[in-house]
């Protein structure tokens, strides 16, 4: 047996380097509730609350400045500012105008319900049934085992039912998408075939095979052609109005980007997080306790304070130091609102002397502020795609699209390899992500017969 002796070099993070991390990567509401956290769990951290400055003096005039230059020229609050400040308009009026609360589809259909002259029975299924539909405005099960919730009889839940399918808007109730569009079609008149055309054969619509679809139904092919023309320019979505809106989610800056004499200037935001400080009253304790368990606590708890003050204090610096930089690469969006240029994490690490994910977690969750408006970090970043920003492979793969022979549309294969050809180079799978998320169809659906 023979032992050997050997010399290992290996990095192991400390607690504070993992404390440093894990803050840099905390947006302002993570580490306001990191923070508090901390401060239930050790006596001698105390908090300012956001917006309270413990210093005084040019700082907060400083600050003040920068908030009434944002102030003035934020185009993209503008007009939220302008309506602020109008006079001989009541305020709760504004709110409405802008925002619309307008009922959701529960409540729109109560009021119908209200109004209109059904047997009560009939009333409270339909309501009961309204609180049961899905986010389309549908009931895909039916009243199947719905009575045993409700208290009514299944010939209640069926007229309850039938008075809800004939309420406004038309196809809500509805079982699916075919019989949402057949809803339509019987409200608005039309024979029955063609509510069984898209109740059953929508399918053979989509593929195009109006041939299969007039033999099962025994019409004239034409006549099929002409529903599904009909068809094709009814809503499938008619209760999408109607979707409760989230409320509004407020986004406080961590940065500002400034503008004096052309030149750009990042300032952080004080008024973001609470501001950690050290407590007078366990300072002096420490001071003069003579306990040495006392003491040896103290100093213990110390320790932990003056650790979470560097990270938050690195976290702040680090923060300003990659705005300034995104700042100076993109310039000229900042000063004149043009489009932004390609821009990596690895670009502003190189710029800092630091690596790629230090950049990645300095911008994650974070906000800035400028004269355009409020933007995440993240935004001023784009992957690379070829070399080339990812926004204009997007917008090459739009005009690419757009000037293909409509009888003979690019299928995302052809797509990508005119993307290819162009310097992006990216995969079938791309392209196909790319199309969907500007909301143009596949090459079937684009195809002109």
């Amino acid at each position: 047996m023979k032992i050997e002796q050997t010399l290992k070099q290996s990095g192991v993070l400390s607690p504070q380097l993992i404390q440093s991390m894990e803050v840099l990567q905390m947006s302002s509401a993570e580490l306001e509730e990191h923070l508090a956290q901390l401060a239930l769990e050790n006596p001698v951290m105390e908090l300012s609350p956001p917006g309270h400055a413990c210093d005084s003096g040019g700082g907060a005039d400083d600050a003040a400045h920068r908030l009434r230059w944002l102030e003035d020229n934020d185009a993209q609050n503008a007009l939220y500012h302008r309506g602020d400040a109008e006079s001989g308009t009541d305020p709760l009026e504004r709110a409405v105008g802008r925002s619309g609360f307008e009922p959701d589809l529960y409540s729109h259909i109560a009021a119908q319900l209200e109004r209109s002259g059904a047997q009560s029975a009939a009333k409270r299924a339909a309501l009961f049934l309204a609180a049961c539909l899905d986010d389309r405005g549908w009931l895909p099960g039916g009243t199947d085992g719905l009575d045993s919730e409700s208290g009514l009889s299944p010939g209640e839940l069926r007229a309850g039912l039938d008075l809800l399918r004939s309420l406004d808007p038309a196809g809500v109730g509805a079982a699916g998408l075919g019989d949402c569009l057949a809803l339509q079609l019987e409200r608005a008149g039309e024979p029955e075939w063609m509510s069984a055309l898209a109740r059953e054969h929508l399918e053979e619509l989509s593929r195009g095979r109006f041939r299969a679809a007039a033999q099962k139904l025994a019409v004239p092919e034409s006549e099929v052609r002409r529903a599904a023309g009909i068809i094709q320019k009814l809503d499938p979505r008619p209760c999408e109005d109607f979707k409760r809106q989230d409320a509004p989610v407020f986004v406080v800056p961590d940065v500002f980007i400034t503008e004096e004499d052309g030149e750009l200037h990042a300032a952080p935001n004080g008024s973001s997080v609470p501001r950690l400080r050290a407590s007078r009253f366990y300072l002096r304790m420490l001071s003069e306790t003579e306990d040495g368990e006392v003491r040896a606590y103290l100093e213990e708890k110390f320790r932990q304070y003056h650790a979470a003050a560097r990270a938050v204090s690195q976290r702040g610096s680090t923060l300003l130091a990659c705005a300034g930089r995104i700042a100076e690469r993109q310039r000229g969006f900042f000063l004149s609102g043009e489009p932004l240029v390609p821009m990596a994490h690895a670009d502003i690490a190189a710029d800092l002397g630091v690596h790629a994910s230090t950049v990645s977690r300095a911008v994650r969750g974070k906000f800035l502020q400028c004269r355009r408006g409020v933007f995440p970090l993240s935004y001023f970043f784009s992957r690379a795609a070829g070399g080339l920003g990812q926004r204009s492979a997007v917008e090459l793969l739009r005009a690419v699209i757009a000037s293909e022979d409509r009888r003979r549309p690019l299928s995302d294969r052809e797509i990508a390899e005119r993307l290819s050809e162009a310097g992006f180079a990216v995969s079938r799978r791309t392209a196909a992500k790319y199309r969907s998320a500007l909301g143009i169809p596949d090459a079937a659906a684009r195809r002109e017969r």
